[in-house]
Parts: structure tokens; C-alpha cells; sequence
């Protein structure tokens, strides 16, 4: 995703499922320290990013939905997200 730290090292953690990564799907899943899995939908790809963060996650994942490509922006600026996201 645009707007994803590069990795330096490897990122290692458990692995938890958020739904779609919206506010209230991270108040049932505890990803502090961990990373993030959330299904593409409903939100858009920084907001989901953003909900991670707050909940503290060091990492997340983004699958698709439907067959195809998964690509975006995590920022409308450009800038970078706190921590690293890929798309799957």
C-alpha cells in the first residue's frame, strides 16, 4: 500500500482477525502488540489502518474481498502510517 513504512526487519506477532476493521470491530479483538487481519469493505483502506493503530497493533493486514488486485492509498497526503501494511 501506498503510504506503508518500508521494512527493515521482519515483523513477528500473532495474528488476530478484526473484522473489517472498524472501531467497534476492534473493541472484540485485542491486537496490542500483535498484527491485524481485516477484511477489505465498508471503510476505506486508512481508516481501517488508523482503528489498528488506536488499538495498538504493530502491523496489519488487509485482504481482499473479491477476486482481483488489492491496491491503495493509506493517506491522503502521501505521507506514511505508523506501521507496516500489506494487502492480500
Amino acid at each position: 500500500f501506498q503510504g506503508s513504512p518500508l521494512l527493515k526487519k521482519p515483523v513477528e506477532g500473532d495474528l488476530v482477525y478484526c473484522g473489517l476493521g472498524q472501531i467497534t470491530d476492534f473493541k472484540s479483538c485485542n491486537v496490542k502488540g500483535k498484527i491485524a487481519l481485516i477484511s477489505r469493505g465498508q471503510i476505506r483502506f486508512s481508516e481501517k489502518v488508523e482503528n489498528a493503530i488506536d488499538a495498538g497493533a504493530i502491523a496489519a493486514v488487509i485482504f481482499n474481498n473479491e477476486a482481483g488486485i488489492i491496491s491503495g492509498s493509506l493517506s491522503e497526503d502521501g505521507s506514511e502510517v505508523a506501521i507496516p501494511v500489506v494487502g492480500i
